[in-house]
C-alpha cells in the first residue's frame, strides 16, 4: 500500500492488479489508537483497555463493551478513532460489491467532517 512498493509493482509486473488485502487496511487505525491511548492514559496500566479497543466489537462480551463504551465517554477523539476502526470492519461484512463500493463512499465523504488528523490520514489511504 505504499507508494514505492506500489511504484515498484508497476514498474516491473504493468499487468499486475495491486490490492490492498483486509489485514493491513483494518490494521491502519490501530497505531493510531495506541497512541492516542498512551497519550490520554500515560502508562501501561490500561492494557486492559487496549486489548479490548483493538478487537472487533461483535467479538466483546456485553461486560466488555460497556466498559470500552464507558471509557471512550471520557476521550472524545479516541472514540472517533475505534468507530472508524469499527466501520472499517464492519465495511468487509458488506455483501455484494456495488453495495460496498457505495458504503466505501458513504464512509469516506463521513470522515470529511472529522477535526482528528489520523481520520483525515486514512481518508486519504482510502482514496488512494
Amino acid at each position: 500500500m505504499c507508494d514505492p512498493f506500489k511504484n515498484f509493482v508497476q514498474r516491473f509486473f504493468p499487468n499486475a492488479r495491486l490490492v490492498a488485502d483486509k489485514f493491513h487496511v483494518l490494521r491502519l487505525l490501530t497505531p493510531a489508537i495506541n497512541r492516542r491511548r498512551r497519550l490520554v492514559s500515560g502508562d501501561r496500566h490500561s492494557a486492559a483497555i487496549r486489548r479490548l479497543l483493538l478487537r472487533n466489537r461483535p467479538s466483546l462480551t456485553p461486560a466488555q463493551r460497556w466498559a470500552v463504551a464507558t471509557w471512550l465517554a471520557q476521550h472524545p477523539e479516541l472514540r472517533e478513532l475505534y468507530e472508524y476502526k469499527e466501520a472499517l470492519h464492519s465495511l468487509y461484512r458488506v455483501r455484494g460489491p456495488h453495495r460496498a463500493a457505495s458504503a466505501l463512499t458513504a464512509l469516506t465523504d463521513r470522515m470529511t467532517a472529522s477535526a482528528v488528523p489520523e481520520i483525515q490520514t486514512l481518508r486519504r489511504t482510502l482514496m488512494r
